[in-house]
């Protein structure tokens, strides 16, 4: 279990590329235009305007979409969603290059009046194309979620009510 959180932490370090000034997590809050220090459990990365902080569920930490979303806002935090391209690209390379045994890990995509959409109100963002794996969307059992396949780093929709793990990601 502890090989699989530290896979998700590598994701997270591969993601965007940089590590805190100490190279480990901090247990303080702090931000400025050139380094973020994050909440114990969170790891900082990015530069630009991909400054995040991330938290990534325990193996067995797993939830429905809407116990995600809830559980990432409880956090002070919003459900994973790629900011652009690069952070999408960025995660498919290390999904690849990684084994990661559990088959999904929810995003905040989801339909929202026929529509796909990241986030949930107040805090929607503009849904660019993901990187959808083949047939999909396909609507299948209902999918109104988006999920990621660790297998290949696609983007699936999923029956929300599915138990995944799930990434947090804020800006403190």
């Amino acid at each position: 279990m502890l090989k699989l959180r530290a896979i998700f932490v590598g994701f997270v370090a591969v993601l965007v590329g940089e590590t805190s000034a100490c190279g480990r997590q901090n247990a303080n809050v702090s931000h400025n235009s050139t380094h973020i220090t994050c909440r114990q459990g969170w790891i900082s990365k990015g530069s630009g305007k991909l400054k995040y902080c991330y938290y990534i569920s325990a193996v067995g930490d797993v939830k429905s979409q809407s116990k995600a979303t809830a559980a990432c806002t409880q956090k002070n935090g919003m459900l994973f969603f790629p900011s652009d391209s690069y952070e999408s690209r960025e995660f498919k390379k290390y999904v690849k290059s990684n084994q990661i045994s559990t088959p999904f890990y929810w995003t905040s995509g989801h339909k929202d009046n026929y529509q796909w959409t990241w986030g949930v109100d107040p805090f929607k963002y503009p849904f660019q194309a993901p990187n959808w794996a083949e047939g999909q969307p396909d609507g299948a059992l209902k999918g109104e979620c988006i999920a990621v396949q660790t297998q290949g780093a696609m983007m699936d929709d999923q029956p929300c009510g599915n138990k995944y793990n799930y990434i947090c990601k804020s800006r403190t």
